[in-house]
């Protein structure tokens, strides 16, 4: 009986057991607490852009910069509610980086719409990192709302040389325009007019193919893309405005022709130009840029998307900066 009750005792201690003596009571001692790691809070901001105190044209895009990496990307966007006065078309949020997110209707806003971003954010966990998480900062929920103008697209033939206007779907005016020189052809795809605007506006630049240096004064100018890609009055190209193309990269136009741009149009009108041969890079010209990826394409940079050709990281390789200089005068 002894040995039997020696070996069921050892037994017990290789198991890890609490071995008592004979006639002691019962009891398993109560196991010490280990203290939790402490748990730090970033508040992180988030801006929206652009700003809520003018209108736009109908392609202008609506941005969210968070200040931070988010990675509960797909809680951010199903928090978000975007509604209008008007019928809107489908729209999809894309992520063209991980502090970036960007909304994009299917087809352009409707004209003189209000269109309502609820953005419930103030205090939503943006991500976590080991013991640190990351809340949207805040005390209250935010609403952004942009204003739309009118319908205002300017439509670029490059093979006519034309570029017909529209406003509110009927034709208001056509103009002559001379666009991008072999090797500087011009961009063709959607562009969408920034604010920058120049009554005057100093053009210097070189081409190193031909040495050609260029140092000229364009009236009436309007950016397109932050590469130098401009609207804008050429008096120097008055004889080829309308019959050729022999810029580096710009739309060319009669002065007159561009003043009356300059004065009618205004930041987020589309510019569509077509037949130059030379596509539109959806890198060059953000926010307006992004109309240039197909609705599937946009639809696949969501974090919500559930098809089967989610890429792992989307448009991580469509968003390198594009070259310093790609068009001039």
């Amino acid at each position: 009986m002894a040995a039997r009750v020696v070996t069921a005792l050892l037994a017990a201690a290789s198991a890890g057991a609490v071995i008592l003596p004979p006639g002691a009571a019962s009891a398993v001692p109560t196991p010490t607490p280990t203290a939790a790691q402490p748990e730090s809070v970033v508040m992180v901001g988030v801006r929206v852009l652009p700003g809520q105190k003018k209108r736009y044209g109908i392609g202008q895009l609506v941005t969210l910069k968070f200040e931070t990496p988010v990675t509960r990307r797909a809680a951010v966007e199903k928090a978000i509610k975007v509604t209008s006065d008007k019928e809107l078309s489908a729209g999809s949020w894309a992520w063209v980086n991980d502090m970036t997110a960007v909304y994009r209707p299917k087809r352009f806003w409707p004209a003189n719409a209000r269109i309502t971003f609820t953005l419930p954010l103030a205090g939503l966990v943006l991500g976590q990192d080991g013991t640190t998480r990351y809340v949207a900062e805040g005390r209250r929920d935010r609403k952004y709302m942009m204003r739309t103008t009118r319908s205002f697209v300017m439509n670029i033939e490059d093979k006519r040389h034309r570029m017909t206007v529209k406003k509110d779907g009927r034709t208001v005016k056509k103009f002559g325009v001379s666009l991008g020189k072999p090797g500087w052809e011009t961009r063709s795809g959607i562009k969408i007019l920034t604010d920058e605007k120049y009554k005057r506006l100093r053009m210097t630049g070189y081409d190193p193919g031909k040495k050609e240096h260029w140092d000229v004064i364009a009236p009436y100018s309007i950016r397109l893309t932050p590469t130098g890609e401009f609207i804008h009055g050429a008096p120097w190209a008055k004889h080829r405005i309308g019959k050729w193309d022999g810029s580096h990269g710009c739309t060319n136009m009669r002065v007159r022709d561009a003043r009356w741009l300059y004065h009618h149009s205004q930041q987020g009108d589309p510019v569509i130009t077509k037949s130059t041969g030379r596509p539109m890079q959806v890198t060059n010209g953000t926010p307006g840029s992004y109309w240039n990826y197909s609705w599937g394409e946009w639809k696949r940079m969501s974090a919500t998307f559930r098809g089967k050709d989610k890429p792992s990281d989307p448009a991580r390789a469509m968003t390198l900066p594009p070259p310093a200089i790609d068009a001039g005068p």
